[in-house]
């Protein structure tokens, strides 16, 4: 009887132990899954240009058409080609583009207080 409650004493071991290893398995493979990648190059440069043009989508029409309101990033050769506003759905925003640059900027309001 001794021998018996001993193998099953160790058999329940055994399989908590693998409940156990699965689980510590799982939660490190769901980690790896889900934690952030570490291969990600930050550019602060990129980071604060997009937040001025971000900015520059609550400027008034005109210093935003010849680049001059307060978000406008100075000494740029940005270009704005187009300032959309539709009143009904209060959506604002523009096109800007920098030859130098290559590259076409779209940047728009994304809310508005109710």
């Amino acid at each position: 009887l001794a021998l018996l409650v001993a193998v099953a004493l160790c058999a329940s071991v055994n399989a908590a132990t693998v409940s156990l290893t699965s689980a510590l398995r799982l939660h490190e493979q769901e980690e790896r899954e889900t934690a952030p990648p570490t291969n990600v190059n930050f550019n602060v440069t990129l980071a604060l240009r997009s937040l001025y043009f971000a900015y520059a989508a609550f400027c008034a029409d005109e210093p935003l058409q010849t680049w001059s309101c307060q978000w406008c990033l100075p000494g740029r050769d940005y270009v704005t080609r187009a300032i959309v506003f539709d009143n009904s759905t209060h959506v604002r925003g523009y096109v800007a583009y920098s030859r130098a640059e290559k590259t076409v900027y779209v940047s728009f309001l994304g809310s508005v207080d109710v």
